[in-house]
């Protein structure tokens, strides 16, 4: 794991894992507040252990001697947590795209034949666009869309992370939905 490369020394190995331990739910929590998505909430936990991993000597000399792990300790880190969450989710907020889903209502087969006519262009427009991304965009567009897998499941297949795969199927959707707009006209 790439985290792992950042500490140096076994004893910091064990007080990351066992700060981990303790604070990750905690933090999952804090973090899933504020993005209100659970695989973003993952993400910004463990960006988050990999800036407490970067300054891993401020945050040893909050630890009491007394105890395992000081308030001090868990306020920082509950922090640290705050700032990535709000780093993403203000990220998010500036890239506005039109969600899929909204998308789809569009697709939805009526009684009335020029309407499925009408969808099974727009169909036929998709599969066309698909075809000209690059071949990551349109395999995370189909798992995501046609298949119907998580951004979690689709990191997990291409071996990439939640948001890579979120980011790939994001642009991939923007990419169909220009060419769609550009057809249409």
């Amino acid at each position: 794991m790439m985290i792992i490369m950042l500490i140096y020394t076994k004893d910091d190995e064990q007080y990351v894992a066992g700060l981990y331990l303790e604070l990750k739910d905690d933090m999952l929590y804090v973090a899933n507040k504020i993005l209100r998505n659970h695989d973003d909430a993952e993400d910004a936990v463990h960006l988050a252990f990999v800036n407490i991993i970067k300054g891993l000597q401020r945050i040893q000399s909050l630890q009491n001697v007394n105890s395992n792990l000081c308030r001090e300790t868990a306020a920082y880190c509950i922090v640290i947590v705050k700032n990535v969450s709000r780093r993403i989710y203000n990220k998010r907020k500036t890239r506005q795209t039109t969600p899929i889903e909204d998308f789809e209502n569009t697709l939805v087969a009526d009684d009335n034949p020029v309407e499925q006519a009408l969808n099974n262009n727009l169909l036929k427009l998709i599969d066309e666009a698909i075809k000209g991304l690059p071949e990551k965009l349109a395999k995370a567009f189909v798992l995501r869309y046609y298949k119907g897998m998580k951004h979690s499941e689709i990191g997990e297949f291409m071996n990439v992370t939640t948001s890579t795969a979120q980011k790939r199927v994001e642009r991939a959707t923007d990419i169909i939905l220009k060419q769609i707009g550009e057809e249409a006209i």
